[in-house]
């Protein structure tokens, strides 16, 4: 969370998952656009990649 200043004050957003979805994380990325006038949102969206757990 940001506050619509783009400076990171705060971790509150998550993304959570389950073993039992036999998922795994391939990537994550924080999107930091920014319009030229204003931020979108005071949160940076939190962008994950998952790909099926091969056993």
């Amino acid at each position: 969370m940001h506050w619509f200043k783009g400076e990171g004050i705060e971790r509150i957003d998550y993304i959570f998952l389950s073993d039992t979805h036999n998922l795994i994380v391939k990537d994550v990325k924080i999107d930091h656009y920014s319009d030229p006038v204003q931020y979108p949102s005071d949160h940076f969206p939190v962008v994950v990649d998952f790909k099926e757990k091969r056993e």
